[in-house]
């Protein structure tokens, strides 16, 4: 579950419920770790060879969307 920003806090563990297992991510804490991990990883790695070789096709921003896929709008892939 994605709580929305600024309404809960909850971060990174799970919970159970009747028997379900819940996940809960903060959208916002949860970009900050990817981006702080992507930038320390670029920072250790990011002059190989095998790093400037696959940042053509790493995650940009596509106003065309995503061909073939149908998406009406911008996204990031």
């Amino acid at each position: 579950m994605f709580p929305s920003p600024g309404v809960c806090y909850l971060h990174n563990l799970s919970t159970e419920v009747n028997g379900d297992r819940v996940g809960w991510l903060s959208i916002p804490m949860f970009v900050d770790e990817v981006t702080r991990g992507a930038e320390e990883r670029f920072r250790k790695y990011g002059t190989t060879e095998t790093v400037t070789r696959n940042m053509e096709k790493f995650a940009r921003i596509r106003p065309e969307g995503l061909p073939p896929h149908v998406v009406g709008s911008p996204v990031i892939a």
